[in-house]
């Protein structure tokens, strides 16, 4: 079927669309050392008859349909660093690399970073925390480029028993954070902008109450053995 889009663009399906098969092995190591733990992951994922958009033009329109002849590659690899000096605070530290590759019938690749940090501070019924997160590019359904401006926040929370109360607050400060999508082909171009409340200055607030109901369910005695006898060594 086809849909027509605007007056210039039509979207039209293609019956022909064959299966994809997915292949994703991985690797991860933790490593604990007194105050210190660490995380290393590596990840590679490849798609056969990957779906991609594709342009051509027919008479005064431009016909986007889709193609199922792509192929992808997506590799990442990620080290997650957690300091924790005492009971009540901690610092995590993330890092990560992406390469994205598509191949066959569309060509595009796209690498990025990104670099996180969290802090979080407890003492009682509060809890403290704050943190950044680096903008980020990635290849998103396999052809739209992606840009996602720099985060960070603040929060703060009490909580006693069944009542909690959240402060949050992101980006403050900040109202010209967008995000951006592109994609480019031989016969068309897309360039976009999204402005979104998350991703620029807010405060929230939330009051949680959590109640408890059913019926009580009494949990089994720990079972403990506290003599043994050998039937090897008599």
């Amino acid at each position: 079927m086809s849909q027509q889009i605007d007056r210039i663009m039509i979207r039209r399906g293609n019956p022909d669309m064959d299966n994809s098969t997915l292949l994703g092995p991985g690797f991860t190591y933790s490593l604990n050392y007194k105050q210190i733990s660490a995380m290393l992951s590596c990840y590679y994922m490849y798609m056969s008859n990957a779906i991609v958009n594709t342009y051509s033009v027919e008479g005064g329109n431009i016909i986007n349909t889709f193609s199922s002849d792509a192929r992808s590659h997506q590799t990442s690899t990620s080290l997650s660093v957690t300091w924790k000096p005492s009971a009540s605070f901690n610092v995590k530290m993330d890092g990560n690399f992406t390469y994205a590759r598509v191949t066959m019938a569309d060509e595009e690749q796209q690498r990025g970073w990104q670099m996180g940090l969290q802090a979080n501070y407890y003492v009682r019924d509060f809890s403290f925390s704050a943190s950044c997160k680096s903008l980020t590019r990635s290849l998103n359904n396999y052809q739209y480029h992606i840009r996602q401006p720099w985060q960070y926040g603040l929060s703060a929370e009490w909580s006693h028993n069944n009542l909690a109360v959240v402060l949050e607050a992101k980006n403050l400060f900040i109202q010209d954070n967008v995000l951006k999508r592109s994609l480019s082909a031989e016969i068309y171009n897309l360039s976009e902008q999204f402005r979104r409340e998350r991703d620029n200055s807010y405060v929230s607030l939330k009051l949680i109450c959590s109640i408890d109901y059913g019926k009580k369910v009494s949990h089994a005695l720990k079972y403990e053995t506290k003599n043994a006898d050998s039937t090897i060594m008599r």
